[in-house]
């Protein structure tokens, strides 16, 4: 399943699959934060995907500049890099944090970028809360850089299917207004953005 609208020349599209799965550039990662790697279930799929070696790289980089937001290598996976935020509960902090991670990646070179469900797995939070605020900030980055920016495709990949419809509500509601649905959604139901 899956469903994707445009702003400007950028792909926005949610997803169900799994993100070590993902042809982007780059996957973002919920970590817990500060200096030990550490998270929920994604941040244990991705460094056993990765073969093991993306701890001890963030803990180096995360000693040189301790930060919200650490990029390593992504080790044996197929992406480039991974991009692993501090984990958070608050809806105005992960809209901030998605904002940065998109420009991070942009000043990276990246040309796609997939994201998990933030804080809807082991944080445990209220997906309706969390969703609206991940597309925000993808909205306006959109609008920002538009046809000029490196960043093509954003990707919300979903391993829960049941938060897939959730999210697909989240995205057409913030962004419906600034795009349409992409043509290629194949998503099997016949429902269309609200307007």
């Amino acid at each position: 399943m899956s469903a994707s609208a445009r702003i400007s020349s950028i792909v926005v599209e949610v997803q169900n699959g799994d993100i070590t799965e993902e042809m982007s550039m780059a996957i973002v990662n919920s970590v817990s934060g500060g200096p030990l790697y550490g998270g929920g279930q994604v941040t244990k799929a991705i460094n056993d995907a990765a073969g093991g070696s993306i701890a001890k790289e963030y803990e180096a980089s995360y000693a040189s500049e301790a930060t919200d937001i650490v990029i390593t290598s992504a080790g044996k996976l197929e992406q480039s890099k991974i991009f692993h935020l501090t984990a958070t509960t608050n809806p105005t902090a992960l809209k901030d944090m998605v904002r940065r991670t998109l420009e991070k990646a942009e000043s990276e070179g990246m040309d796609s970028i997939s994201f998990p469900a933030l804080g809807t797995g082991d944080l445990g939070c209220d997906p309706k809360r969390m969703a609206a605020p991940m597309f925000e900030a993808m909205r306006d980055f959109g609008l920002q850089q538009g046809k000029y920016g490196s960043i093509d495709t954003i990707k919300v990949v979903i391993y829960k299917e049941t938060l897939f419809q959730q999210y697909k509500k989240a995205m057409y509601d913030t962004i419906g207004e600034y795009c349409a649905p992409d043509e290629d959604d194949d998503d099997d139901s016949d429902e269309s953005p609200p307007e």
